[in-house]
């Protein structure tokens, strides 16, 4: 699920199908804000490094946007609510952990 890609450890391509918890195509800003604060929460718990740039790596997007979505994410109450309903999901999904 994690490999190292010469200077970081990342999560393998055929796995991040797993983790995305919505369908981009036709996300909400607020969904997918809250689906990004609970990745870069999930990837703080199984060690990804580095979370933003890989992050920003897989959502095709610069680091300064991801950055700037985080910052505006957590200035919201409802967003931040959201984001514990996808980590909860993250977590079931991969750990079989239920709270």
């Amino acid at each position: 699920m994690i490999g190292f890609d010469g200077h970081s450890y990342v999560l393998q391509s055929a796995q991040k199908q797993y983790l995305l918890c919505a369908d981009k195509s036709d996300e909400s800003r607020d969904r997918r804000r809250a689906r990004l604060l609970a990745t870069v929460d999930y990837y703080k718990q199984i060690g990804i490094s580095p979370i933003y740039e890989t992050i920003a790596k897989e959502e095709g997007v610069s680091l300064y946007a991801i950055k700037n979505e985080l910052k505006e994410a957590r200035k919201d109450r409802t967003i931040l609510k959201l984001k514990e309903t996808y980590l909860k999901e993250l977590r079931e999904r991969h750990f079989g952990l239920s709270e």
